[in-house]
């Protein structure tokens, strides 16, 4: 079962969009903390699938913000690179409360 006291950002800011939701997640990171959650913060170069796969394996949050770009299948992190990918490794979201917030991320993942 995941920890429902930790949270997992991850966040890009490398143009217009990403920046606006990038600084607002900042916001979020705050109040968790308010909150008493542990905050992990997966930010521009650090948000990849690599770094992405191994925190949820080792800190096994229950919460998930994602902002970035992406496509019907996929999130993306810095850059636009996959992070998450329909039928590939989207079994991390098991059991997890996710919020994606990107223009057509995941709408069919």
């Amino acid at each position: 079962m995941p920890n429902k006291n930790k949270l997992l950002i991850c966040r890009a800011n490398y143009d217009s969009p990403t920046r606006y939701v990038y600084c607002w997640a900042e916001k979020i990171k705050q109040e968790a903390k308010l909150l008493g959650m542990e905050v992990i913060d997966l930010k521009n170069e650090n948000f990849d699938s690599d770094r992405f796969r191994t925190i949820i394996e080792e800190h096994d949050p229950l919460l998930i913000f994602l902002s970035g770009h992406g496509t019907l299948y996929s999130i993306q992190g810095l850059n636009r690179c996959n992070v998450v990918v329909r039928c590939m490794n989207d079994h991390l979201f098991k059991d997890r409360i996710v919020y994606a917030l990107s223009c057509s991320t995941s709408s069919i993942l």
